[in-house]
């Protein structure tokens, strides 16, 4: 395990993660940090403190990307944090002389990514702490190191367990298989999800799942290095994935940027998951001037429309997106409750971006899916398919993609001229399966697990909002 380091000065801010640790309806708040990060406590009444020690959670390295996930399906979320490189003062230089310049990962020793299981007691104190132990070694992932970005987590390999994602920058990415008894194996390459389709590591930084083609598979969409494509793998059953990034018209359109934050999602609501990313250079040109400094890295940003699993891109839409800017982080939420998503942009050297969707022309559905076992805390993990005539449309409730983001913990699907719900399925965290009955659109539903007695249960009751 890597070498255990603290300061008492304020490390620099990396990433977020948003989760319930305590299961009491409250959120928890990891930052991610050039070592240590920091996790605050949801007292309520938007106040946290700061609860790291207390909580046991200790990650020393440069934390990056991290998502909150039920990996031993026990009701309590755990917390899956990677790290990038180990980083010290050496000088870097751009190759072959010049001035200074970020160095490539290559240059760094690669650690390890980090899981820690949630040992939260219950108690009937109104704010008891979150507690986490550190399982990194006992569940294998401390045998495979790496440049960590971006991180997920969902069942990508339909057995109903969730497994971890990581995007590592010039290396091949990792799929921690969880083999259901606390233990995860790095399957990437041999499920086809490691490298490109050339076999090529790249330089992975964000990552989105969802449906893409709509063929009931999950897809992984990873955003990368200006020269490298970003990449589409295709679910091709049986856990296994495909690079069909050409195939589906993303190659040469993305080929120019080096992307970042990335969310799919269905921005015309016309039923297909659309691709939304920013992008911003890590180096910069052969004689750019010195000043403005920052000029040389801008870059502006993409929306990637979907018609049946092929995609182009649409600049009119874009608006604010399409102006250069050095962009990383991206999530999305209903910001202004009108149904559609939003995309918030963290940009270097400027205010924060907020876009509000104005693209949006067709109907929508909004499922918030609860546990009242658990606080009614959000069920992340759940998989959530929205059936109106002739379609069903699944998505998957993980608010940890992007790169260092977290999304709205809502599901949102765009259903075209739909002018009603059928029904709504769920296959929760724990593998019950349900089935709800639907109703009108353009409509938030709020859907709570049944009790657990291990027996399937049919057209429960929704609640509209």
């Amino acid at each position: 395990m890597p070498r255990s380091r603290r300061s008492t000065s304020r490390e620099p801010a990396w990433g977020v993660a948003v989760g319930d640790l305590t299961n009491d309806g409250l959120p928890e708040l990891l930052g991610t940090c050039v070592g240590p990060d920091r996790l605050f406590h949801n007292l309520g009444q938007r106040e946290f403190r700061d609860a790291t020690v207390e909580s046991g959670y200790d990650n020393p390295a440069w934390g990056t990307s991290a998502c909150f996930v039920d990996y031993d399906r026990d009701g309590w979320l755990d917390l899956f944090v990677v790290n990038y490189v180990e980083i010290d003062d050496r000088p870097c230089s751009r190759t072959g002389g010049g001035p200074r310049d970020y160095c490539p990962p290559h240059r760094f020793a690669p650690t390890i990514d980090r899981l820690f299981r949630n040992v939260t007691v219950t108690s009937s104190a109104p704010a008891v702490a979150p507690r986490l132990e550190d399982v990194t070694a006992a569940a294998g992932l401390a045998s495979a190191s790496g440049a960590g970005l971006g991180a997920t987590a969902g069942d990508l390999t339909g057995d109903g367990w969730p497994d971890l994602y990581v995007a590592n920058d010039q290396m091949p990415n990792r799929l921690w298989v969880n083999l259901r008894d606390g233990r995860f194996c790095d399957e990437a390459v041999l499920r086809g999800c490691a490298v490109d389709a050339v076999g090529r590591p790249q330089a992975s930084m964000g990552v989105a799942i969802d449906d893409i083609d709509a063929d009931g598979e999950w897809d992984l969409f990873l955003t990368h290095l200006e020269g490298e494509y970003h990449t589409l793998y295709c679910g091709a059953g049986g856990g296994a994935f495909e690079d069909r990034t050409a195939a589906a018209g993303l190659a040469a359109p993305t080929l120019p940027f080096t992307g970042f934050g990335v969310a799919a999602f269905d921005v015309e609501h016309d039923g297909d998951p659309d691709l939304v990313c920013v992008s911003g250079r890590v180096q910069r040109d052969a004689g750019a001037p010195e000043e403005p400094y920052w000029e040389p890295y801008r870059q502006r940003g993409q929306i990637l429309l979907n018609d049946l699993g092929r995609f182009r891109e649409d600049r009119r839409l874009a608006g604010p997106l399409d102006e250069a800017c050095i962009a990383r982080g991206l999530a999305t939420g209903d910001l202004d409750g009108d149904g559609d998503l939003d995309v918030v942009v963290n940009r270097t050297g400027e205010p924060l971006l907020v876009l509000a969707n104005e693209a949006a022309k067709g109907h929508w559905v909004r499922v918030r899916a609860r546990l009242p076992g658990c606080g009614r805390r959000d069920a992340i993990g759940a998989v959530i398919s929205v059936v109106t005539p002739g379609r069903s449309v699944r998505r998957l409730l993980q608010p940890g993609m992007s790169y260092l983001s977290s999304h709205e913990p809502v599901v949102h699907v765009g259903v075209g001229d739909a002018r009603r719900v059928e029904r709504i399925e769920v296959a929760w965290p724990d593998g019950l399966m349900t089935r709800h009955t639907g109703g009108a659109v353009d409509r938030m539903y709020e859907i709570d697990r049944p009790a657990a007695d291990g027996v399937p249960r049919v057209d429960e009751e929704t609640r509209e909002q």
